[in-house]
């Protein structure tokens, strides 16, 4: 069979458009230290609140798609270590008393009668080997004079093809591995 030359133009094109369609979609899904970190902390800021903010089974698992499995299963270990410490003294505040989040820790500002809540910017991505640090600053609406932003530095390592958040500095020497009571 022999195909006309309009409609071998026609195929052509047809196929040019396919890939042009597709192409910025799949680029768009493409994992980055930035987007990876973005994602979390926006859920965060959707999700202020006590359930959702809980050292539990159900949050550690909606948070292990931006979280190693190193980092996962430290952070099991923590809920099973809390759970003991919590039976045997009832009365103590647990490690992740005041929840589990990685950003900083969000509160209100209240200015002239309106409430403003906690912003956050991903800053400029430092790449390093097959690691990632990924700076985010926290900081207040400027009718609140809030200062200068506080900033965490996210560390990612690549795997499977995926940027996944492994540590966290708070800065002052603090991190969240570090910090973290031992087993």
């Amino acid at each position: 069979m022999v195909r006309s030359s309009s409609t071998l133009k026609k195929v052509w094109v047809a196929t040019l458009v396919f890939v042009l369609a597709t192409v910025p979609s799949a680029y768009g899904q493409r994992s980055t230290p930035s987007r990876t970190v973005r994602s979390m902390l926006l859920y965060e800021q959707r999700h202020d609140n006590t359930e959702d903010v809980l050292l539990n089974r159900r949050n550690l698992n909606i948070y292990r798609r931006w979280i190693t499995p190193s980092l996962y299963r430290v952070l099991l270990r923590e809920l099973i270590r809390e759970e003991r410490e919590s039976k045997l003294h009832p009365d103590e505040k647990p490690y992740f008393g005041d929840g589990m989040q990685f950003g900083a820790r969000k509160e209100y500002c209240a200015k002239d009668g309106v409430q403003y809540p906690q912003q956050f910017f991903v800053n400029k991505t430092r790449f390093r080997r097959r690691s990632a640090i990924v700076p985010a600053s926290f900081f207040y609406n400027k009718a609140c004079d809030g200062g200068e932003p506080v900033v965490f530095k996210f560390k990612l390592v690549r795997i499977r093809g995926k940027w996944l958040i492994d540590d966290v500095d708070y800065g002052d020497g603090g991190e969240l591995r570090k910090d973290m009571p031992k087993p």
